[in-house]
């Protein structure tokens, strides 16, 4: 899966079985910037 937050920053993850994740970006203050809600891959 590939998530674009913004044009120049991509992350790109692999999982090698069916999981429940979530992703969530910080900022260098820790602040939340980008929360991914928890989806089964």
């Amino acid at each position: 899966m590939i998530i674009q937050i913004n044009p120049p920053t991509t992350i790109s993850y692999q999982i090698p079985a069916d999981s429940r994740v979530s992703l969530a970006v910080y900022n260098l203050l820790g602040q939340l910037s980008f929360r991914k809600a928890p989806d089964t891959l």
